[in-house]
């Protein structure tokens, strides 16, 4: 693989910013050869050049969550078997709340204002039944449900909360109750 190559080993990827390789044969960015599972959470796939984003070899499962695989001449391909959910990939991909759209990349592939990938991730990362709005561990460091990609998006403005002056500030929308959205993003109002 051009950026990181899995020999015989099922790694979890958290938060991992693959770009800028090259990988002409197998994997620009990521190959997967005779592993296990390998999870990719929350992880950014870009601009890699050559042959597709992933491969995969048979009996190789390749679990990709909240995660980006854009800016590749293909995504995800090979033998293995795939389950993406909650993510952006560039020609899309069966699965759960999967998306085939620019991501709209910031500085550093952060997510610009606008990008369909802010707080899209997986509601229920855990799988603990419970969401972003009463699991804290389902959030983004500002208190929002996970974005889609390595770099979560700090929101001053449009978000669920910041912290300023040592207090957390909730943002509600104009007309909004702000005991209501407090509720939502499991803060208490004083």
């Amino acid at each position: 693989g051009g950026g990181v190559r899995v020999f015989k080993a099922s790694p979890t990827l958290s938060r991992v910013l693959i770009t800028g390789n090259n990988g002409t044969t197998s994997g620009a960015a990521l190959n997967i050869w005779d592993s296990g599972t390998v999870t990719l959470d929350r992880c950014t796939l870009a601009d890699n050049v050559g042959s597709a984003a992933v491969t995969a070899t048979s009996g190789t499962n390749v679990v990709v969550d909240s995660s980006i695989v854009f800016g590749h001449s293909g995504s995800l391909s090979g033998t293995g078997t795939f389950s993406v959910s909650y993510s952006v990939v560039q020609g899309g991909a069966v699965g759960t709340v999967n998306l085939d759209a620019d991501p709209l990349f910031g500085d550093g592939y952060g997510l610009a204002v606008g990008s369909p990938a802010i707080d899209a991730g997986n509601p229920d990362r855990d799988g603990d039944g419970q969401s972003y709005l009463v699991d804290a561990d389902d959030r983004d460091t500002d208190g929002s449900r996970l974005d889609m990609g390595a770099r979560a998006t700090t929101k001053a403005s449009g978000g669920a909360f910041f912290t300023f002056n040592g207090y957390d500030w909730v943002l509600a929308d104009k007309g909004q109750n702000c005991a209501s959205r407090c509720a939502e993003v499991g803060r208490e109002c004083k």
